[in-house]
């Protein structure tokens, strides 16, 4: 992955965080975070800092946790009408 890769998916990561939660959508904004977060560590440790590779892999490990959070709560929502308590 090059430098170039890095910085273009950090750039629709905070685009995503933005529009997101302007819509009031913060569940997938959190998700976008993540992205970024992941990006961005990826970013650094390109750039020079190996050791944060541990933080890149938590990084992803959560947003992974989180996309499939979400992946669930639409498909339940959709195909049986469920929504979750406020």
């Amino acid at each position: 992955m090059n430098v170039g890769f890095s910085i273009s998916f950090m750039v629709l990561g905070a685009l995503g965080v933005l529009v997101f939660f302007a819509a009031h959508s913060w569940p997938v904004g959190v998700l976008f975070i993540g992205l970024f977060l992941v990006y961005a560590t990826k970013f650094v440790t390109f750039v020079g800092v190996p050791a944060l590779e541990r933080l890149m892999g938590l990084f992803r490990l959560l947003t992974a946790v989180w996309c499939m959070y979400l992946t669930f709560a639409v498909v339940v929502d959709f195909s049986l009408g469920y929504t979750w308590p406020a």
